[in-house]
């Protein structure tokens, strides 16, 4: 998985940078949210738990996609700014 910065924009106000990246997986299905959370955060060489990535746009018929995230300051502004409103799933007990 190659990645490679496209644009870098700082948004002081908000205490983060949105970045757009073009990953090439060759031979590859397009790589899962955590695989590319990994990857970006060694390009950038930030931590994890600071990056929130807002779209994977698959390009049709190529191995390559245009990803967007948001780099932030630091977990707690990651937390104020971003919204998660995914609900965890429920396990059931008869089921492994």
């Amino acid at each position: 998985m190659e990645l490679q910065i496209v644009k870098e924009t700082k948004m002081p106000l908000l205490n983060r940078k949105q970045v757009s990246l073009n990953v090439t997986a060759l031979k590859q299905p397009t790589p899962s949210k955590t695989e590319l959370t990994k990857g970006i955060a060694l390009k950038l060489k930030v931590e994890e738990n600071v990056l929130s990535i807002k779209k994977v746009m698959q390009d049709f018929g190529a191995n390559s996609c245009k990803v967007i995230v948001n780099v932030y300051s630091s977990p707690e502004e990651l937390k104020k700014y971003e919204v998660y409103n995914k609900k965890p799933k429920k396990k059931t007990e008869g089921a492994q």
